[in-house]
């Protein structure tokens, strides 16, 4: 069978008035990008919160050598047509349970953990934390729906603040950098009084998204112009998207 219509059947599940949980094409679209290597290999795929299963269905087809696991705090009734599929009833963030899936599976490390579960900022970051040591090298992690971090209704989201978007608030009054500029002719780098703070929405998943970023340039942080150290990044890249973002582990 095509991906195509693999992922066609996908939707025919949810038609009728479960439509609006079902995963937006963009994010299938993405997947044949980020896992085309993937599709033919025997990896372990973690995906937290499944709703009525029918993802995992889906990737077991899609993934047809994987052993596709998943995790929900409310219990799955649905039927699995490969033995390769396992549901676990838990929370997102129990470390223990987690154990208990590598233990009960044989596993030690996942090769794509996708994060489709309580979509709340810091569930999403402490679930980060305990498995993202448990990702293969060059593995990928992925978060989806992390834009309602913007809505009020979720537990750790609110609007978003228009007065924040695409300004620069510097402790030093424009007019005074624009003449320093004219006499100067550049600002040195060193200028103490020197500050540039860009405001921006810090609510829910964005906030988490937004600590990554500072993760991916953490060799710039632990630089020799930085705090020291030189910590190298966990993350080989972050790729945002609407409602999504990919993350991959260093191969090494």
């Amino acid at each position: 069978m095509t991906m195509d219509a693999i992922i066609e059947d996908y939707y025919k599940l949810y038609e009728g008035d479960k439509s609006a949980v079902a995963k937006p094409a963009m994010y299938f679209e993405l997947y044949r990008k980020y896992f085309a290597e993937l599709f033919d290999r025997e990896i372990v795929i973690l995906e937290l919160g499944i709703f009525d299963g029918h993802s995992l269905e889906t990737f077991s087809r899609m993934f047809p050598k994987a052993r596709v696991i998943g995790v929900d705090m409310a219990r799955c009734e649905r039927s699995f047509s490969s033995d390769r599929v396992r549901m676990y009833q838990g929370l997102q963030d129990d470390p223990a349970l987690f154990q208990r899936i590598m233990t009960e599976n044989g596993v030690h490390r996942f090769d794509i953990i996708i994060d489709d579960c309580s979509h709340v900022g810091s569930l999403t970051l402490n679930s980060f934390k305990i498995l993202y040591p448990h990702l293969a090298p060059g593995g990928l992690y992925v978060i989806e729906d992390w834009g309602t971090g913007y809505f009020p209704k979720y537990a750790g989201g609110t609007a978003f603040n228009h007065r924040n978007h695409l300004v620069c608030r510097q402790r030093i009054p424009q007019p005074v950098l624009a003449l320093a500029n004219r006499i100067l002719g550049r600002i040195p780098i060193r200028l103490k009084a020197w500050r540039e703070w860009f405001p921006s929405h810090l609510y829910g998943i964005p906030g988490v998204i937004k600590q990554l970023v500072d993760e991916v340039a953490m060799p710039d942080i632990t630089g020799h112009l930085g705090t020291g150290g030189n910590l190298a990044s966990r993350l080989d890249y972050l790729h945002v998207y609407n409602g999504i973002t990919f993350m991959q582990k260093p191969a090494a």
